[in-house]
């Protein structure tokens, strides 16, 4: 939308697919939410223990690069525009050198694999190997902003004016956009149009 009234023209949205598991709570489950430290330099959150209002302890997400905004498994959602896309903004983060993109593929691949998520959910939680019926749940796919002239992935809110308009970009928590304080925080710093 941003880059359809011309703001935002030197960012690129990067699909990540993010995948779950989740088990029925038991006494191995824990009681709240928790996150590891964020990695330093890919701007992921990891493998992290979510809380279901359906009663389940969910595990994920992985960040595993795909190629389309609607990419949710190997063989569906891969369109020609979008990978031509994709490729040319994973071609602006390996050039620009900010990310460490073969850690990426070699710690976010193989969490396809039930037993390599569990296993990196245990790190936060040791009984977690202990469940037996991690199932799989409904896949997400996250857009991560790019900056195309740096090849730097954006670990954080981008809030850019446009004419008539302001743009929040690379808002990957709703919860966050949907607060009032950042609301406040935008009408503070002007980054409202001047109408």
């Amino acid at each position: 939308l941003a880059q359809n009234v011309g703001v935002g023209l030197e960012f690129r949205c990067l699909p990540f697919l993010g995948v779950y598991k989740a088990s029925s709570r038991n006494a191995q489950s824990p009681k709240v939410l928790i996150y590891p430290i964020p990695h330093p330099i890919n701007p992921f959150l990891g493998v992290h223990f979510t809380l279901t209002i359906d009663g389940q302890t969910k595990i994920g997400p992985t960040a595993i690069p795909v190629l389309g905004r609607e990419n949710y498994s190997i063989t569906q959602g891969i369109s020609l525009r979008d990978s031509i896309e994709t490729l040319k903004g994973f071609k602006s983060m390996v050039l620009g050198g900010t990310h460490d993109v073969s850690n990426l593929l070699t710690t976010e691949l193989p969490k396809l694999s039930r037993k390599v998520l569990v296993r990196e959910a245990s790190l936060l939680v040791p009984s977690a190997s202990e469940i037996k019926d991690w199932k799989s749940r409904p896949p997400g796919i996250r857009a991560q902003l790019i900056d195309t002239k740096s090849g730097q992935l954006q670990q954080d809110f981008v809030v850019l004016p446009g004419a008539k308009s302001t743009h929040v970009l690379n808002a990957v928590s709703p919860g966050w956009t949907s607060a009032i304080p950042f609301g406040r925080w935008i009408v503070k710093e002007k980054v409202l149009p001047q109408l």
